[in-house]
């Protein structure tokens, strides 16, 4: 009888250890958000309730803390919960994933060593898309995929 006990006390509390995997699950925005940084260099989405600073961004991008000001910023979310963050002028896309309370940088990708002009994401999963001008880029969360 006290060996019972003992194993049904033993299997509550390891069940109440297991991991709970809930899958499949999907992360991505249907629509790219543009957004524009208030005096802090905070950004708000409100769509998918959102909010982070990008000032250090911009600061390592352009090497100007002021150079968010007045900028729009895109920014979308892939299928895998990456987040994808670049702005006119820039020349590369950052990716970034959920840390913590924090979006640490997962990645860098290289787009133009002249900066972008009018930049603009799509959702074309597995991918984002990045459109800017006549150019077109199907983005991994670390690389440019070649068609």
């Amino acid at each position: 009888m006290k060996l019972r006990i003992s194993l049904m006390l033993l299997m509550i509390l390891f069940a109440g250890c297991s991991t709970l995997t809930l899958e499949p699950a999907k992360f991505d925005w249907p629509l790219e958000a543009v957004v524009t940084p208030d005096d802090d260099g905070i950004i708000v989405v409100e769509r998918y309730s959102i909010a982070v600073n990008i000032a250090d961004l911009f600061l390592k991008e352009t090497e100007n803390p002021n150079s968010f000001k007045g900028s729009e910023v895109r920014f979308i979310r892939n299928v895998d919960g990456y987040y994808f963050i670049t702005s006119k002028g820039f020349k590369s896309v950052y990716v970034f994933e959920a840390d913590n309370g924090t979006l640490s940088q997962s990645g860098k990708i290289l787009i133009t060593e002249n900066g972008l002009n009018n930049p603009a994401f799509n959702q074309r999963t597995p991918f984002i898309e990045l459109i800017d001008g006549n150019e077109s880029y199907n983005l991994s969360d670390n690389e440019i995929v070649k068609d």
